[in-house]
């Protein structure tokens, strides 16, 4: 086994279930594109109908990619398709064969290409929001919180600008569900904890979301539990605990402080706190990212301190969210922040890879495999 097990207990239950977790190596050769470029986006990789897709803001191109397998180890990262825009696409997502881009981070707009998944990409339809209405989620330490989600060619799952704080007589939501026909919010979800609005916490003040057809889970850094929304109607259908052993309880820093630089760099990289929320299609499992405590080396450095140095565990929930147990990893092993999935599981991208030649075009990544 190549992590360590460490139990954990939620108020009123017990796990004791034993994970044993191994990696499968896999190098993936890259042709026609960039390391830089391939890493730099691989929060926006998407698998979806037996293709991996991609965007790239700077070169302002969409991929279609083909990962096609030489032998046990090794794969092909080979571009299928590209199309080219005149704008910078920021996120993308798929409604059956129709392609959506989100565009401009100050005005969004949202391009629809019709039928693209059969080859048809000769034309566009821009979607008419309300001007201001929508916004993305902030980008701070980690690439991206939530993405891009289009439901039934008509609602669209986001954070929108003027209606963020909704009625007045209840909290304010981070998400609602626009719709396009009839251009407003209709539904809202995900209140802003009143801890938030007192404290700041750097790099997790927005949640993380998840959404899996109807259903939309919401994880904030800080809580030690996960909430389950029905995105359709903002029902909230329940919070289950999914806390680490590692992490107690994440204090946040006054406001004051946030407008100090480097007390925030220093508090992304000394606390501990919860990140990213990924399902695995093959072992039908979530995983919670869990970011442990880590030493600064220097307090007025930001090149000395790294965040992706720390050593950092998975809780792992069942498909039913039931809490099963925590894996905990080596530091300076496999990168928590650059990772991907699909059928095959989940692939984390080695710190060897990560910081080595930046002209390489083989990326070592390894698979997890967990029983």
């Amino acid at each position: 086994s190549n992590c360590e097990n460490k139990t954990v207990e939620c108020k009123g239950q017990e796990h004791v279930k034993r994970l044993s977790c191994a990696f499968a190596n896999v190098n993936f050769i890259l042709h026609s594109i960039s390391k830089y470029s391939f890493l730099s986006n691989l929060h926006t990789l998407t698998f979806y109908k037996e293709f991996h897709y991609n965007i790239d803001p700077d070169r302002k191109k969409f991929y279609q990619f083909s990962f096609s397998t030489l032998n046990k180890d090794t794969t092909e990262a080979i571009i299928l398709k590209e199309i080219s825009f005149n704008f910078k696409p920021l996120d993308f997502c798929f409604n059956d064969f129709d392609l959506y881009i989100l565009t401009d981070a100050k005005n969004p707009t949202i391009i629809k290409y019709p039928n693209v998944l059969n080859n048809d990409h000769s034309k566009s339809i821009e979607i008419d929001i309300m001007k201001g209405q929508i916004l993305v989620d902030s980008v701070f330490t980690f690439p991206q919180y939530s993405r891009l989600c289009i439901r039934n060619s008509r609602f669209i799952i986001g954070t929108f600008g003027k209606l963020f704080s909704g009625d007045t007589n209840k909290r304010p939501t981070y998400y609602q569900k626009y719709d396009l026909q009839l251009r407003r919010v209709v539904s809202s979800f995900a209140e802003v904890p009143e801890i938030s609005s007192n404290k700041y916490f750097a790099s997790i003040q927005m949640p993380f979301r998840l959404d899996i057809d109807s259903v939309s889970l919401v994880s904030f850094g800080f809580e030690n539990f996960i909430q389950m929304y029905d995105n359709r109607t903002g029902e909230k259908l329940g919070k289950f605990c999914a806390k680490s052993a590692y992490i107690n309880s994440v204090e946040g820093i006054a406001f004051s402080d946030a407008e100090d630089f480097q007390h925030t760099f220093n508090y992304a990289i000394g606390t501990a706190y919860y990140l990213d929320l990924i399902y695995d299609k093959n072992s039908k499992c979530f995983y919670r990212i869990a970011k442990h405590n880590q030493k600064i080396k220097n307090n007025v450095s930001m090149r000395l301190n790294k965040i992706d140095a720390a050593s950092w565990s998975l809780v792992v929930l069942d498909q039913n969210l039931n809490l099963v147990n925590e894996v905990a990893f080596s530091q300076k092993k496999l990168s928590f922040l650059n990772y991907f999935s699909d059928n095959n599981g989940i692939h984390f991208l080695t710190i060897n890879s990560l910081y080595g030649n930046p002209r390489d075009s083989v990326l070592q990544f390894k698979t997890l495999i967990l029983k």
